[in-house]
């Protein structure tokens, strides 16, 4: 992987100059696999539509009502006023109580789904209830490190570009694509440097 990564930085900074900009400020990427995905999928439900301070905020409040241990069983023993009190949606506690019932039944459920292409995985997991194409988008990022993941709606990355490029409106969808042929096939590597930009910020 850290083959990879260096190749992709060293694309990055080679073809987009503002890029080269954050990538010497923030130093190496970090990202590393995580098989961990029961709990790589509750912590991106919890995080749809907040920023990063409140999502890890709530996320860390969520750990603590289940001691340490994110299990489906230990999610579907929680009582609602329990999730409320991390901060938790409606909406979301139904979607992570589905989403525990469903590995409860299944607990095989992804376990061979890294050797699906990004499309295949997006396709399967959003037929799961709170698992949209933003979340699957996540889970292709952050648990198997898919290099070439572009999530067009993440308002983090909208904002990011607007800031560090210099527009006066966040940018649409033909922009954002225009944008993000300098970066190859290593888009995520891109959009994961401007979320530390921005987060610097």
């Amino acid at each position: 992987m850290q083959k990879l990564l260096t190749s992709a930085t060293h694309h990055l900074k080679q073809n987009d100059k503002v890029l080269k900009q954050i990538i010497i400020k923030t130093g190496d990427c970090t990202l590393t696999p995580s098989k961990t995905y029961f709990q790589n999928l509750v912590k991106a439900i919890i995080s749809q539509q907040l920023s990063t301070k409140a999502a890890a905020t709530i996320h860390r409040r969520f750990i603590e009502k289940l001691e340490n241990e994110i299990t489906p069983l230990n999610i579907l023993k929680l009582k609602q006023t329990e999730f409320r009190e991390a901060g938790i949606s409606i909406q979301k506690i139904k979607y992570l109580t589905d989403l525990s019932r469903i590995f409860i039944e299944d607990s095989k459920i992804i376990e061979n789904i890294h050797m699906l292409t990004d499309e295949q995985i997006i396709q399967e997991l959003t037929k799961i209830k709170g698992v949209g194409i933003w979340t699957a988008q996540m889970f292709l990022i952050f648990s198997l490190n898919r290099l070439d993941v572009l999530p067009l709606e993440d308002v983090g990355f909208k904002n990011s570009v607007k800031l560090h490029y210099g527009l006066k409106h966040e940018p649409d969808k033909e922009t954002l694509l225009k944008l993000s042929k300098k970066w190859g096939n290593y888009k995520s590597i891109a959009v994961w440097y401007l979320w530390q930009a921005l987060d610097n910020k």
